[in-house]
C-alpha cells in the first residue's frame, strides 16, 4: 500500500516502539477480557515457507472461503489491537477501496480487506529471535499465552472460529505452535527451485531499487519482519554457505536448498498436521491438488482457483551442481507431498 505523510507518521508511532506495541496489546486485552475464552481447539491454518513459493496465493484463496479470520491491511498499523483500531477507524472506510497491484509487481491486487502477513509484528514485539538462523525456535509459556490471546483477538474481531496466518518464518516455530494449537494445520508450499530462485533474485533487485528511493519502504518492511529481500535482507544462515552475494542466482539457489532441506528433514521426521504443497502441481487442475487440499483442511467445496504458473526465461549464470542438488531435493519434496496429501 502507498501511504501519505500523515499515515507514515502514524506507522512510525504505532510500529517503531515496542513500548507502544505492548501498550496497544495490553489495552486490547484489558478491554476484551470478558470475551476471550482462550479456546485452543480450533483447526487454524498456518501457511509458511520461503517467500515467493505461493504463500500469498494460498492465503488469498483460503481467505475467500469466508471461514477464517486473518490480519488484513485494514489492521495496519495497530495490528496489536485489531478490535480497538477497527472501532476507531474501520467503521469509517470501505475495505474494498483503493484496489491496486501490490509492490511486488506480480499481478496480485490488494485493498484494505486483503489478508497479509502481519503476524510477525507480534513475535518481534515480545521476543528478540534470531529468525534467520535455521534452528527451531522455542517459546516460553508467557509468550505462548500471549500468542493464544492474540489469535483470539483476531477471531473476535471477525467473529470467526478459525485463524488463518501467512508467516514465512513460522516453520521455525512449528513445534511451539503445535503445542499451543494441537489441531492447527501447517501448509508449506514449494516451487521449482530454478524459477523460485530467479523470482527471489528479481524481487531482491526490485525492492532494493525502490528502497533506495524511499527509506520508508525499508523501515516498513523491517517493522513487519519482511526481510526476505531488499535493503533489509537477512539471509538464512548456514556455515556451509559459499554463495553470499544476493545479486547472484547461486545465492538464492543455495538459500532454497538450505531452507527446504531443513523443512524436509523436519516434516519427514514428524509430519503431524503438516502438508507440503507443490505449487507447480497446484497450478495444474488435472492433478486435483486443490480439491485434495481443501478436503484435508476441512473447508467447503469450491471450484479450482486460477492459480498461475510463472515460468520466466532465465539468462543468469549459475552453478550446475547447486541446481542439481536443488532439483534432487525438489523430487524428494514432491514425493513426500504426494504421500502426505494421500495419507494424512
Amino acid at each position: 500500500m502507498s501511504y501519505t505523510g500523515v499515515q507514515k507518521l502514524l506507522h512510525n508511532i504505532a510500529l517503531s516502539s515496542s513500548i507502544m506495541k505492548e501498550f496497544a496489546f495490553d489495552l486490547e486485552r484489558l478491554l476484551l477480557r470478558s470475551r476471550c475464552n482462550m479456546n485452543v481447539d480450533g483447526q487454524h491454518i498456518f501457511i509458511s515457507g520461503l517467500a515467493r513459493s505461493g504463500t500469498t496465493i494460498l492465503l488469498n484463496e483460503l481467505h475467500k472461503s469466508d471461514q477464517f479470520s486473518c490480519l488484513t491491511y485494514a489492521d495496519m498499523p495497530f495490528v496489536m489491537a485489531p478490535n480497538i483500531w477497527d472501532k476507531m477507524y474501520g467503521t469509517f472506510i470501505s475495505k474494498s477501496q483503493f484496489q491496486k497491484e501490490r509492490a511486488h509487481g506480480d499481478g496480485i491486487t490488494i485493498n484494505l480487506g486483503s489478508p497479509e502477513a502481519f503476524e510477525e509484528i507480534f513475535w518481534k514485539t515480545f521476543k528478540d529471535e534470531k529468525t534467520h538462523q535455521l534452528e527451531v525456535i522455542t517459546l516460553d509459556d508467557d509468550i505462548k499465552q500471549k500468542f493464544i490471546w492474540f489469535v483470539q483477538a483476531v477471531l473476535i474481531k471477525n467473529n470467526k472460529r478459525r485463524y488463518l496466518s501467512k508467516n514465512n518464518i513460522n516453520f521455525l516455530r512449528l513445534n511451539s505452535i503445535r503445542e499451543m494449537f494441537p489441531n492447527a494445520i501447517f501448509l508449506v508450499p514449494f516451487r521449482n527451485p530454478f524459477q523460485h530462485a530467479f523470482s527471489l533474485l528479481n524481487q531482491h533487485k526490485r525492492f532494493s531499487s525502490s528502497q533506495k528511493k524511499d527509506a520508508f519502504i525499508t523501515k516498513y518492511m523491517n517493522w513487519l519482519g519482511h526481510n526476505e529481500f531488499g535493503e533489509g535482507y537477512q539471509a538464512f544462515q548456514n556455515k556451509q554457505h559459499i554463495f553470499l552475494n544476493p545479486n547472484e542466482l547461486n545465492h538464492w539457489l543455495e538459500q532454497w536448498h538450505s531452507v527446504y532441506s531443513f523443512i524436509y528433514k523436519k516434516v519427514q521426521y514428524d509430519s503431524n498436521n503438516t502438508l507440503l504443497i507443490n505449487y507447480d502441481a497446484l497450478c495444474d487442475a488435472k492433478q486435483n491438488i486443490w480439491q485434495q487440499l481443501i478436503k484435508k483442511i476441512n473447508i467447503n467445496e469450491c471450484d479450482q482457483p486460477n492459480f498461475r504458473l510463472s515460468e520466466k526465461e532465465i539468462n543468469e549464470t549459475y552453478d550446475q551442481c547447486q541446481l542439481e542438488k536443488c532439483m534432487d531435493l525438489h523430487s524428494k519434496l514432491t514425493e513426500l507431498s504426494e504421500n502426505l496429501l494421500r495419507n494424512s
